[in-house]
């Protein structure tokens, strides 16, 4: 019996011609499995009773010679029933009167039951490494080295790591594309990892990092290091002919709607090379309308449209909080040089004569950008240490804050802190309300001193979707996960969402409150105000089908290694089992890739196989590995396992099986839906 099986981090959508298309491949995937194993039991002259691919009751079949071939109502895999062995009769293995028959597979020797029983693995790797390299010369897109951004707090960014960096290894491992970034931090053994690359301005870098692990963050679910690709210029096609636009975004209200399929080509006339520029032009000017020029992928490059891109207020709810402690520094920047440090307090920021008190005089969310508008001068930053056995120590000290513009690095995920690009630190916000503005949306509300409890972002049920799944988002402010940095970003990437806030005042009861946000009047947004951008990708080059086989063999290799290490890690923690995927998370991610294309689907049919092959090689009973570990036995002893021995173990086999299926489904089903 063979298991299908996959990990799977990817989200979904649907589409009948991409859903055909994927269950003719998986169809494909456990046929080649199986036909390696018929093949050479034919070939060793066993009697094969059944060519099965699915479990279960039979839902169509027909005998042709000595063998039935039918198609079975569970599509979890297949199975080739041979004289002398079967998995859900393993007592077969030991009748005397089967073990007679020179055509049982029980009579055969050990070597020949070795080869028909790897046969299917062996078949699954060659199909495999097939499918990549018709793949490779189809053409395989695939997403450069380059760093998109650098999540703060994170051990990439407190080492200096930044957007447009190039990242060429990791742990001594060559990398080539942006998904051998990720795979070389979750699966490696190493707490401490080397990372090499060049920087944007075309310096060498050589870092090392302790990656955040499982068992450091509750929100994390594999070891990372904390970057994210590189953005393209291309807007997303988007379905139903809709903008590829956040909804309610600065961009929804573009005139004309933005076009899908479009390569930003200049931002008011200036010619844009990459996502980098782009974003450095539009922050530039934030507080005001930009003229984006878009020309058509593939099509005629002289037939740009213009769109007038309106600027991005920040939507605020009339609430200041109070600053929490420095979460990180960035190695080697103006904070770090003047000998800040996690755990201290910044309490007042001095310049040009004037001193504002944090809180006070300046709102910890706009501490990022004060900071930027101070590039250049001279600026003293008063601050509170924590000392052992004692209270804590007021200090100050001067530096002079680079060109950084503020919420560059946005909280994009929990528990990460604000950062202030300008000086390199981190820090966090506490959910608790420092003063409430007057005639703002909450006052008479919410007083001084009141706690955010919880953070709601609610979509409306008739507006468009916003790539969010969930209908209300619940961010929680009174956990373990310091996240209100974290909801107040998500508030400005999510606009068309109304907001409700979970509010407690002393001993009173808490309650929930609707909010309408309103619009900043001289606080605007960085970056693409709402613009939905395919992620940068180019093309993998080959020479020819040799140079594409080479390359498929080489993917073989670290598909194979990547796969045992995925088992590896998650046996040791490193690595959360909420990243498996069963049955329908393999389908609905297949029905995705798919839809990109023949390329894209045979990649994710090649590593299926390689799954395939490992996961039924691994030394479990029922599966083509444990099989092997029982003839290994007998190879070395002379002696058949007792047919007690394989019962026991084939039912401990069965109910693992059975066990994964069922933790699998409920993640596809409910975990990560």
């Amino acid at each position: 019996m063979d298991c299908l099986t996959d990990f799977s981090l990817l989200a979904l959508s649907f589409d009948v011609f991409a859903a055909l298309r994927v269950a003719i491949g998986l169809g494909l995937v456990i046929f080649f499995h199986e036909l390696g194993h018929f093949a050479v039991a034919k070939w060793c002259d066993v009697e094969v009773e059944r060519f099965s691919i699915g479990f279960g009751p039979i839902l169509w079949r027909i005998k042709k010679g000595e063998t039935e071939y039918a198609l079975s109502a569970i599509p979890l895999g297949g199975y080739v029933k041979m004289l002398g062995q079967d998995d859900m009769d393993p007592s077969q293995l030991t009748q005397e009167e089967i073990a007679e028959d020179p055509r049982s597979f029980s009579a055969k020797s050990v070597p020949q039951r070795m080869g028909i029983i790897s046969a299917g693995v062996i078949m699954n790797v060659v199909t495999g490494l097939l499918f990549f390299a018709i793949a490779f010369q189809l053409g395989v897109e695939q997403t450069p080295r380059i760093v998109g951004g650098a999540q703060p707090g994170y051990p990439a960014w407190e080492a200096g790591i930044r957007e447009g960096d190039r990242i060429d290894r990791i742990g001594g491992r060559r990398i080539t594309s942006f998904s051998d970034v990720q795979r070389a931090v979750a699966l490696t053994a190493s707490k401490t990892l080397v990372v090499e690359g060049m920087h944007a301005d075309q310096s060498r870098f050589r870092v090392e990092l302790q990656p955040y692990s499982p068992n450091d963050n509750d929100s994390v679910r594999q070891r990372l290091i904390g970057v994210t690709p590189m953005s393209g210029l291309e807007t997303a096609k988007m379905p139903e002919g809709r903008a590829p636009v956040v909804t309610g975004s600065a961009a929804d209200k573009a005139k004309p709607a933005v076009p899908g399929g479009h390569v930003v080509a200049k931002v008011d006339g200036e010619a844009v090379t990459d996502f980098t520029q782009l974003q450095a032009l539009v922050t530039a000017k934030r507080g005001s309308e930009v003229t984006l020029e878009l020309e058509p992928v593939g099509e005629d490059a002289g037939k740009p449209t213009k769109v007038e891109l309106p600027a991005a207020p920040f939507r605020t709810l009339g609430l200041r909080f109070e600053i929490g402690q420095v979460a990180a520094v960035r190695a080697d920047s103006p904070a770090a040089n003047a000998g800040l440090r996690a755990g201290d307090k910044i309490t007042h920021v001095v310049a040009d004569g004037v001193e504002e008190a944090i809180g006070k005089d300046l709102d910890p969310f706009r501490l990022p950008d004060r900071l930027h508008e101070l590039a250049g001068k001279d600026v003293e930053i008063r601050y509170s240490r924590e000392v052992p056995g004692s209270d804590r120590e007021d200090h100050a000290i001067h530096l002079v804050p680079d060109a950084r513009p503020g919420w560059t690095e946005p909280p994009s995920r929990e528990g990460v802190p604000l950062s202030i690009p300008a000086i390199g630190l981190a820090f966090h916000v506490i959910p608790r309300v420092h003063s409430v503005e007057e005639d703002g949306p909450v006052s008479g509300e919410v007083t001084a001193g009141a706690k955010l409890v919880e953070w709601k972002l609610v979509k409306d049920p008739e507006a468009p979707t916003d790539g969010y799944k969930k209908s209300v988002i619940e961010i929680d402010l009174d956990g373990k996960q310091p996240n209100l940095a974290y909801a107040f970003w998500l508030t400005q990437h999510l606009p068309g969402r109304k907001v409700q806030l979970v509010v407690k005042s002393g001993e009173e009861p808490a309650k929930t409150l609707d909010v309408e946000t309103v619009a900043a009047e001289d606080w605007y947004l960085p970056g693409t105000r709402g613009l939905l951008l395919y992620s940068l990708a180019e093309m993998r080059p080959v020479d020819g089908f040799g140079d594409a086989l080479g390359a498929a063999c080489l993917f073989t290799k670290n598909s194979i290694t990547d796969i045992y290490l995925t088992l590896r890690n998650v046996a040791l923690g490193e690595l959360s089992a909420t990243n498996f995927s069963g049955p329908v998370g393999i389908f609905e991610m297949g029905v995705k890739v798919a839809a990109q294309g023949y390329a894209p689907l045979l990649m994710f049919l090649g590593i299926l196989s390689m799954n395939l092959a490992v996961i039924n090689f691994l030394p479990i009973p029922v599966l083509d590995g444990g099989h092997m570990v029982f003839l290994l036995w007998e190879g070395i002893t002379r002696k058949k396992p007792s047919e007690r021995v394989v019962v026991v173990s084939t039912n401990v086999g069965v109910a693992l099986i059975l066990g994964l299926v069922c933790f699998v489904m409920y993640l596809d089903l409910f975990y990560n839906r």
